[in-house]
């Protein structure tokens, strides 16, 4: 990995997890991030997949609206069991 990339990894993601982060927060993060910062010709959306614990659903779509707010991105999110998947696309 290149030193800018790791730098814009790490400063998305901090050095160290957050002790309250959900412990699929860090991928959602990283996966908005890397989009918001893509060129358009790059990449136009990109899709995390993840497990979700019985008690994380409402804190999963709160935390999903909130980065799709902050990066500026539409997100759509698709529940299956104890499984997961948000797909990010560049705001149309």
């Amino acid at each position: 990995m290149n030193q800018l990339l790791t730098r814009q990894v790490l400063e998305v993601i901090g050095d160290e997890p957050r002790p309250n982060a959900l412990p699929f927060e860090r991928s959602v993060r990283v996966a908005a991030a890397t989009l918001s910062n893509a060129r358009q010709c790059d990449a136009s959306g990109t899709t995390v997949i993840g497990v979700l614990g019985p008690d994380d659903q409402d804190a999963l779509l709160d935390l999903v609206e909130a980065i799709a707010q902050e990066y500026t991105l539409d997100a759509t999110i698709k529940l299956r069991g104890g499984s997961f998947s948000v797909h990010f696309a560049l705001d149309s």
